[in-house]
């Protein structure tokens, strides 16, 4: 992931910190950092990644709010 993050923004001379503002938010963590459909690995496994994350990050985020609910 990483990898192709820093081929993709050298390639594309995009300017890190957009790119390190989106990896700091777990919606665009993996969605907004790199093409997927030109890796090695292809659109659907970056997908599958992606959606896995993003219900991870929703379930721990729906958790916490939870605890602090009144």
């Amino acid at each position: 992931f990483l990898d192709e993050t820093s081929k993709f923004t050298h390639r594309c001379n995009i300017d890190l910190e957009s790119v390190y503002k989106n990896l700091r938010n777990p919606s665009k963590a993996f969605e907004y950092t790199f093409i997927w459909k030109y890796t090695k690995e292809g659109h659907d496994f970056w997908e599958e990644l992606d959606n896995k994350y993003k219900s991870i990050w929703e379930i721990n985020d729906f958790g916490i709010s939870l605890l602090l609910s009144d």
